[in-house]
């Protein structure tokens, strides 16, 4: 996403913990910040994207963070998925030093993300979003507002319950049809052609038909979400059954070890506790020792 930025011309200073990271940016001609607190004093714009809830407090609030060199008049644009109310912390104190804040979480796949064709969806004034509008059409293809500060947090969390709850779905599904006999590369080509396919489903085949290969969105962020989600949930009265459920599954995984591979692992957690198929009719039995 910020070498969207690069390649559009936009003056560009990054900064991450881990300054070697960054390399292809400088290369591309962007500067390097020596901290936080630095970045924010010659930026205009402030863009973030971290891990959790925790992670984006401590950047934006933190000793030496960006509250600490914000200047009057920028806008903070924060595209985490995280807790709408630690969203809500950091737009006041930015408020109080005459900044602004958007909660820009995005929707998308790494693919997307590198074409520029992320879904941006945005909660926060709209006066602030029609001035940065045009930086996040670089790393989105489409931004929709959706509501007060806090408000595109809260909405990305309820559309990643739906994308954990459908990779459970798929998982049962798959181990179901496979423990019958179907492989599941089969399934997966049936379901991709039927009336249940979908965008997921095409991009997230490979994880499903190799669960423990390469991750594209961990286990241990996928129960990042849906805790948030149930928290949430709880704070506004709203039963989520079948997210709790899907929850414990995903605690199986990480239980497993399992937790920095893809969430699909739930796959492989169906497959590991369903009970060991039985001897085929008519066989005859094994001879007591």
């Amino acid at each position: 996403m910020a070498m969207n930025l690069a390649r559009a011309g936009f003056p560009l200073t990054v900064f991450d913990q881990v300054p070697e990271r960054a390399r292809s940016l400088l290369d591309a001609g962007a500067q390097a910040a020596v901290s936080l607190s630095d970045l924010a004093s010659v930026s205009d714009i402030i863009i973030t994207m971290v891990p959790d809830s925790r992670a984006l407090e401590d950047v934006a609030l933190g000793a030496n963070g960006l509250l600490g060199g914000v200047r009057a008049g920028a806008v903070l644009i924060d595209l985490s998925t995280v807790d709408p109310n630690s969203t809500r912390r950091v737009a006041a104190a930015f408020k109080a030093r005459g900044a602004d804040m958007l909660d820009a979480p995005v929707s998308g796949s790494t693919a997307l993300a590198e074409q520029g064709a992320l879904s941006i969806m945005v909660g926060g004034d709209e006066s602030v979003l029609a001035r940065v509008n045009d930086v996040l059409l670089k790393i989105g293809n489409r931004t929709l507002h959706v509501g007060a500060i806090g408000a595109a947090a809260s909405l990305k969390l309820a559309v990643n319950v739906v994308g954990g709850l459908t990779m459970q779905a798929l998982a049962e599904s798959i181990v179901l049809a496979e423990r019958a006999g179907v492989a599941p590369a089969i399934t997966v080509e049936v379901l991709s052609n039927s009336a249940l396919a979908s965008p997921f489903l095409k991009y997230k085949a490979a994880q499903l038909l190799e669960p423990l290969g390469d991750a594209a969105f961990t286990a241990a962020m996928m129960q990042k979400d849906f805790t948030l989600a149930l928290q949430m949930a709880r704070e506004l009265g709203v039963p989520l059954p079948a997210t709790a459920a899907a929850n414990e599954v995903v605690t199986m995984a990480r239980g497993f070890g399992w937790g920095e591979k893809d969430f699909a692992a739930v796959a492989d957690v169906i497959r590991r506790v369903s009970v060991p198929a039985a001897a085929p009719q008519g066989s005859a039995p094994k001879p007591e020792k």
